[in-house]
């Protein structure tokens, strides 16, 4: 298809997740591109952790491929709640093609 689709949780501990805004980063060798994703509820996560409005940690989002150079990108996702920073790097690097 013409979209990436992003799903996932994350939450930074002792921040309520109510005021969380969560981002992916794209970080290639010369780009870098930061969307920010859908808060999406997560009533599952309640039974892992008792974190502050943990339900709300979960994140959607899509990006057209249009909006994105073709490379070799690390993926990153950062959480921003006020003031409070959390940033989970994965460990690959990831290839995008526009075909």
């Amino acid at each position: 298809g013409n979209e990436i689709s992003i799903s996932g949780w994350g939450y930074i501990p002792n921040e309520n997740a109510v005021y969380s805004d969560t981002y992916i980063e794209l970080s290639g060798i010369d780009k870098k591109y930061e969307f920010l994703l859908n808060r999406n509820s997560r009533p599952d996560l309640k039974q892992f952790t008792n974190g502050k409005h943990i339900t709300l940690s979960g994140f959607v989002g899509r990006i057209h491929k249009s909006d994105i150079s073709p490379g070799k990108y690390k993926v990153s996702i950062i959480i921003k709640n006020n003031g409070v920073v959390g940033k989970k790097t994965m460990q690959n690097e990831y290839e995008l093609w526009l075909l």
